[in-house]
């Protein structure tokens, strides 16, 4: 969070005892699910526990874990094999205990009491694989599944492949909002990470076989994908890189900085694989970065290409005011993590600005320095009291 508090979710087996007279117990010889939240120096401020219960082959995982943009919840989802998965004192169903389900939790970011959790459930197996947040604290969350029809939530999607990728939003407080997905094609898909941007596009990452359909948008082939959508599931674009086999690169992580340009993580075996113009050979297993660019039009004056030189940006964090300095500056921005626009302060050729940050909540912000030549510079800042 923006006080550098750390939190964390998994799976564990047996008794584990952490620092500060905290422990939690496993249920049975499989694993079951937790969630902790440590300080910044390393101390442990509590831990919870989930369990999958009666149904032979039980176990339960946390997969993803976020912090919600006011700092007051923390939100996590994994997935559980069992007729019922206990969450301190509450439950959720399973409709059968022959595949695994999925749900997605929201606890309290100071005492880790639970605020709620819900059951994302079908008739097949169903896994969640990645959440984030917008500024308003809705919730996205995406993944992979067998059936099309769902219980929890009651919604269908258009699902026609072995496994296809859902994608749900929920409000702040858990209630479901929509659903849709990607698919159209009668072999598996996965989604791997989901972001929301800076300027609230939805972002989806995960790979392919055959085709892949994103609203209008459709892509052939084998490899990793990139679908964008808006905040009211509306498709944006669907982009690739490929491969000559669908085994051949697995992209797991997905990131983005300040401009909004998207980066990637994963694996490659053997073969060639294309990214845009790239090409890279790949001998035995390999990792690789890439760098996708902005899906979404940033200007591309804001990359770091032609950023200014000798602007400095002080202090940081800070609490009351922000100094900006440098030569030739025309117009400094301070604007939210969703491109808002907070402060906007312009003077012909100044070489100092002021800005007054009292009245703005602690957070993380972005100062942009634009000067009398029409260059841009981006900087993150905190504030922090």
């Amino acid at each position: 969070d923006t006080l550098n508090n750390i939190y964390a979710t998994g799976l564990f087996f047996g008794n584990v005892s952490l620092a500060s007279g905290i422990t939690i117990s496993s249920a049975g010889p499989y694993s079951d699910f937790f969630m902790l939240k440590m300080d910044a120096a390393g101390n442990y401020n509590w831990a919870r526990k989930g369990i999958s219960i009666t149904g032979g082959f039980d176990y339960a995982e946390g997969l993803t874990i976020k912090v919600s943009h006011d700092q007051n919840h923390v939100i996590a989802g994994g997935t559980f094999r069992g007729k019922e998965f206990i969450f301190g004192v509450d439950s959720l169903l399973s409709p059968g205990n022959t595949a695994a389900d999925s749900y997605i939790m929201s606890v309290n970011a100071a005492t880790g009491t639970t605020h709620f959790i819900k059951a994302i459930t079908g008739a097949g197996y169903t896994e969640v694989a990645d959440l984030d947040v917008d500024g308003l604290d809705n919730i996205y969350v995406t993944g992979y599944c067998e059936s099309n029809t769902f219980t929890s939530p009651a919604t269908i999607i258009n699902n026609t492949g072995t496994y296809n990728i859902f994608v749900f939003k929920y409000n702040s407080a858990g209630a479901f909002i929509w659903s849709t997905a990607l698919g159209n094609s009668t072999y598996a898909h996965e989604s791997t990470s989901i972001l929301v941007n800076h300027h609230n596009k939805v972002l989806i990452s995960g790979y392919f076989s055959h085709h892949l359909q994103n609203g209008s948008f459709l892509i052939t082939g084998y490899g990793m994908f990139l679908a964008v959508l808006d905040t009211n599931k509306t498709a944006l674009s669907l982009d690739k890189a490929t491969t000559s086999l669908a085994s051949n690169i697995y992209n797991r992580y997905m990131s983005i900085d300040t401009a909004d340009n998207v980066y990637f993580n994963g694996s490659l075996y053997n073969g060639v694989s294309t990214f845009g113009t790239i090409t890279y050979t790949a001998t035995g297993n390999q990792l690789f970065n890439a760098k996708f660019g902005n899906p979404t039009s940033i200007p591309t004056n804001l990359h770091a290409a032609n950023a200014l030189d000798g602007v400095s940006i002080y202090p940081n964090p800070a609490t009351d005011v922000v100094i900006v300095s440098g030569k030739n500056i025309e117009r400094v921005e301070l604007k939210d993590v969703w491109g808002r626009e907070m402060i906007r302060d312009t003077g012909k050729d100044k070489e100092r600005y002021e800005l007054t940050i009292s009245n703005l909540s602690e957070g993380v912000y972005f100062i942009c320095v634009r000067d009398n030549a029409g260059k841009q510079q981006q900087k993150k800042i905190v504030i922090s009291r």
